[in-house]
């Protein structure tokens, strides 16, 4: 009768070495995504930054607040904005605006083709990489120190990333760009979004809402629904 024998301390290692190594690679890939995930978030804000003062270059005007006699000068296409020629992208105007720098080329955007504003939803609005819905508008709807939640702050042209992204990605975007704060720099917290969808909270920051205020980078204690918002003036 054939004697059962265990494993061996060397049969033992290997297994926990091959253990090892799908374990290193599975958070590697789960880090390489965060990475490309935060590359995503910033490479949009960015290239829509970019046309919007491309736009503003080329035509003497700013995206969003065409007037119909404007138009004639931008070229067949362009929709005109609700609140047109006040300088300011109201948020009846923010489809109009990635419309506008979408059709004259600044961008690339499948959605934002649509020939009438629908300013409420995705119609005529870029989505991050994670669904929400951005946003190119003048207002007041990003974090301050003082505020509790964004409103009340300096009137500013500004790019919305959507809401439904991580608190940690956002903080990683604000590492790679801007001050690593919510509150402070050119890229801070907002609980903007489009209609229908539930807005972010202070829970996206870890504490009282200060100059100074972290990111929530708590591991496993991240908060999933969190916006930003890049002051482009």
């Amino acid at each position: 009768m054939r004697k059962q024998h265990g494993f061996t301390l060397v049969e033992i290692a290997i297994v926990l070495v091959i253990i090892g190594l799908l374990l290193g690679g599975i958070l590697r890939g789960q880090e390489l995504i965060q990475n490309a995930r935060v590359r995503n978030i910033i490479d949009q804000q960015n290239g829509i930054k970019a046309a919007f003062f491309g736009f503003q270059d080329r035509f003497r005007m700013i995206p969003g607040d065409l007037t119909a006699a404007q138009i004639a000068q931008v070229g067949s296409g362009v929709i005109v904005a609700s609140a047109a020629g006040n300088g300011q992208i109201d948020a009846a105007d923010a489809a109009a605006a990635f419309q506008n720098i979408t059709i004259t080329g600044f961008i690339s955007c499948q959605t934002c083709n649509a020939a009438a504003a629908a300013a409420s939803s995705a119609v005529n609005s870029p989505v991050n990489v994670y669904g929400g819905v951005l946003q190119l508008v003048t207002d007041t709807v990003y974090s301050t120190p003082t505020q509790i939640l964004p409103g009340d702050g300096q009137i500013r042209h500004n790019i919305k990333t959507g809401n439904l992204i991580p608190s940690n990605v956002l903080y990683e975007a604000d590492v790679k760009v801007d001050d690593g704060v919510p509150n402070g720099g050119q890229f801070r917290f907002s609980n903007w979004m489009a209609a229908g969808g539930v807005a972010p909270t202070v829970a996206c920051e870890n504490g009282a809402v200060s100059a100074t205020t972290p990111w929530q980078t708590t591991a496993n204690n991240f908060e999933l629904n969190c916006g930003a918002a890049t002051l482009i003036n």
